[in-house]
């Protein structure tokens, strides 16, 4: 596993040929998407912070659930956008399903979606990788 972190960059990889899952809990990326979003100056708006840190912890999760397990994660902070990167090792792309019950789940893609500017997906042979952006301002 390789870890780097500069002033407005965050990025923590496992390489797909370790053939190991990355040992990166949901709360810790929240807790680092956070604190790099605190050291930007100028600050980013309140709303910005905390779909930033709904959204990766959504798409760490769903890369843990769903995905067979994190194998890269990713925050880049420019001046005006945080993008999120989080690849897994699933070719399946996300879906948004009709829950059978509230409260079963399901609503997590439609609520990235909601909540960033731009997102896409790059699926490989070794699994897929998802990038979001949001605007900070």
């Amino acid at each position: 596993m390789t870890y780097a972190s500069h002033d407005s960059q965050l990025m923590l990889v496992c390489p797909h040929t370790c053939g190991t899952k990355f040992l990166l809990r949901p709360d810790e990326a929240r807790a680092l998407t956070r604190r790099l979003l605190e050291d930007i100056d100028p600050p980013a708006s309140g709303h910005a912070v905390s779909d930033a840190v709904l959204v990766t912890h959504e798409l760490v999760t769903n890369a843990i659930r769903h995905g067979g397990g994190l194998v890269a994660f990713s925050v880049t902070v420019d001046a005006d956008t945080i993008r999120v990167s989080v690849a897994d090792h699933s070719v399946a792309l996300p879906v948004t399903p009709r829950p059978v019950e509230p409260g079963e789940g399901g609503y997590g893609w439609a609520m990235v979606c909601t909540l960033t500017d731009t997102r896409g997906v790059t699926v490989s042979a070794r699994g897929k990788t998802i990038a979001v952006c949001i605007s900070l301002r």
